[in-house]
């Protein structure tokens, strides 16, 4: 009875080691080609047509005057109100994977500053003076196009500098990548840069490729 279930056991594990001489190749070329995939980000894993938007958020002032006659005397009353906002642009930024980018936008959101002004309604009364508070005027939208550097550490975060066509200076722009395909190129970058000299602003992004 014994040798029985040794011999049975031996024919089991005899079988068992077949099975793994024949499927460990396999798996070893599943296993090399997976660590081929799973290349370093570089230059090289920012490619193709990205849609990307920025959002940065904003506070508005606007205020407006009137002189009023009270009792003789001539009084100028001011007035004045305000709130957040957010300033938009949205568009395609083209990367060739070799450190140059292109990008065609839309900006949206930026205040009228003297049609804000000019919402506010004041009203002269016998005891003084009443306002409407007015509201944000934005511009209409405006289109344009830009082109700069990027560079692409092997963490997968980087930056993007570039500058806007018929405007000096330019302006830079740090992302994070994510979503690699198996060809190394990622499918989104998390964007964020700052805004602003004395009153810094954060604003922040996505771009994913089309």
């Amino acid at each position: 009875m014994m040798n029985r279930i040794n011999s049975q056991l031996r024919l089991k594990l005899t079988k068992f080691g077949r099975l793994l001489e024949a499927t460990a190749p396999v798996a070893l070329l599943a296993l090399f080609a997976a660590s081929s995939f799973a290349a370093t980000p570089s230059n090289e894993s920012l490619k193709g047509s990205y849609a990307f938007q920025l959002s940065t958020p904003k506070l508005a002032f606007w205020s407006n005057s009137r002189s009023c006659k009270q009792d003789g005397n001539t009084i100028t009353y001011y007035a004045s109100n305000w709130a957040t906002y957010s300033e938009l642009v949205y568009g395609v930024a083209t990367f060739d994977g070799a450190g140059h980018v292109s990008l065609t936008f839309t900006k949206e959101g930026e205040v009228n500053q003297d049609a804000s002004n000019a919402t506010i309604e004041i009203t002269c009364t016998a005891q003084g003076f009443t306002n409407t508070g007015g509201s944000i005027v934005y511009e209409p939208a405006q289109n344009g196009t830009g082109s700069g550097s990027y560079t692409v550490e092997s963490t997968g975060s980087g930056s993007m500098t570039f500058s806007v066509a018929g405007q000096s200076g330019s302006m830079t722009i740090n992302f994070e990548l994510a979503g690699f395909a198996t060809n190394g190129v990622a499918s989104t970058a998390l964007l964020n840069f700052e805004e602003g000299q004395s009153d810094k602003r954060i604003g922040t992004g996505t771009a994913v490729l089309k």
